[in-house]
């Protein structure tokens, strides 16, 4: 894929905080230069939001992520653009057990994961290792878009190294 037809899929994606200002000038991460703090560079304590794909075939949230756009949110619905190698993880308000199109939220000691092997069998979405993603928010869409196709960074996990 062109990383320039990528670069523009994501640059027409709505911001992921929806809190940035026009002030700021450029961001790297969490960190924020702000032009007219005289170069001094901020930080968004619990910026750091990433979504970490499992080699298990589970997905994970960060607690950020969570905070930022999951609310009270108990279930997930998922998506997949094929074509540009996106996974879209709309929140929903209501598990329903009767409901094949959600995805529960299971909730472990402050962290979440949803158990999508299911999803990623039927789409053949196969990742060997770990690995953390940077999501992008779709505010049209109200969901989170994850770009597999990028590099993410892999994780060292019990999984990983026994492989």
């Amino acid at each position: 894929m062109e990383d320039s037809r990528r670069q523009n899929r994501l640059d027409s994606s709505k911001s992921f905080t929806g809190d940035e200002t026009e002030e700021e000038t450029e961001t790297s991460g969490d960190r924020t230069v702000d032009p007219t703090n005289n170069g001094w560079s901020g930080f968004r304590k619990g910026g750091n939001r990433f979504v970490t794909v499992r080699s298990s075939g589970s997905i994970a949230p960060n607690s950020a992520v969570v905070r930022a756009r999951f609310g009270d949110a108990n279930a997930v619905q998922l998506f997949f653009k094929e074509e540009d190698d996106l996974i879209g993880i709309k929140p929903v308000d209501t598990y329903d057990d009767n409901d094949d199109r959600l995805y529960k939220i299971s909730e472990d000691g402050g962290s979440i994961s949803i158990n999508t092997h299911a999803f990623m069998k039927a789409w053949d979405i196969e990742h060997e290792e770990t690995v953390r993603y940077r999501p992008q928010w779709d505010d049209e869409m109200q969901m989170l878009i994850v770009d597999i196709g990028e590099e993410g960074t892999v994780v060292e996990t019990a999984t990983n190294a026994d492989d």
